[in-house]
């Protein structure tokens, strides 16, 4: 009977300490994890290769049957531990002309441009509880709603290309995290794209929306979420820098990797365990 209590205690360590990087998700679902990423990126609205190796969503849902058009986008996501990275690909249903200005202030959000929402603290009650960021392809940003009032959001970079011919643009941002986000935690994450075949010509609003889901918008309550994850990025290293880790692998082969910790903790826990059982005999 000890010796299957022992076993029992044995394969119970191996389990748990296997499965110490499992994150839950929330009740609506999530989007998946966002690897980390610490090899720098540059925020010029160029599509760095490290995004490649990201979190990739796709953004083409009509948010309602009344806004429905042919505009599409990817999001990419990365994160290095202290900001969040995205990278947002559009392809436009409509002409990419200069923005009109004319009602500038009254109708920014409705024309060309993003709203990207994110619920930093991933238990949001209302809209007054999100933090959303918006911007046009001219790089120009707007505010949106504070989070829970304490915090007002913040865009540590945003740059943004445009190839009007094509009618392609895209827009990358860098968010400091807000709300005790760190690694490990899940947010609340959300997109929507806005296209206008005026470019703001109009005070009332004439614009279509792509969405990563219908009909959400700004109800954080509703949101999937997304997952800061402790798993680097599966970026390939290049040739120079294997080539370099080739002349120092005899030092790099001392190195323990995670998994073997993690049995090695077991079999000692378990010896501890056997120890204990023979002294009882």
């Amino acid at each position: 009977m000890k010796k299957l209590i022992a076993l029992t205690l044995i394969l119970c360590t191996l389990v748990s300490a296997m499965s110490l990087t499992v994150f839950a998700l929330t009740k609506n679902g999530s989007w998946g994890e966002v690897p980390m990423y610490i090899g720098g990126l540059t925020i010029d609205g160029k599509l760095d290769d490290a995004y490649n190796y990201g979190l990739i969503i796709d953004c083409k849902t009509p948010f309602r049957d009344s806004y429905k058009c042919a505009t599409t986008a990817k999001c990419y996501v990365l994160h290095d531990g202290s900001f969040l990275y995205c990278f947002i690909s559009v392809d436009s249903e409509f002409e990419l002309s200069d923005y009109n200005m004319k009602y500038d202030g009254e109708n920014h959000w409705n024309t060309t441009g993003l709203e990207l929402m994110i619920d930093w603290s991933n238990d949001a009650a209302s809209q007054n509880d999100i933090h959303k960021y918006m911007g046009w392809y001219d790089n120009s940003i707007f505010g949106g709603f504070l989070s829970k009032g304490k915090e007002k959001e913040t865009i540590s970079d945003y740059k943004c290309t445009v190839d009007k011919a094509a009618k392609k643009w895209t827009a990358e941002l860098k968010l400091n995290f807000m709300e005790g986000a760190k690694v490990g935690s899940e947010i609340g994450f959300n997109l929507m794209i806005n296209s206008d075949a005026t470019m703001g010509a109009n005070k009332d609003a004439t614009r279509k929306i792509t969405a990563f889901e219908a009909e959400i918008s700004n109800a954080g309550e509703k949101y999937k979420n997304v997952t800061l994850s402790s798993k680097s990025a599966a970026v390939p290293v290049p040739e120079t820098t294997a080539a370099a880790a080739g002349d120092r692998a005899p030092a790099a082969a001392a190195q323990t990797s995670d998994a073997l910790v993690y049995i090695l903790t077991a079999a000692v826990m378990s010896g501890a365990c056997l120890t204990v059982f023979r002294k009882k005999k």
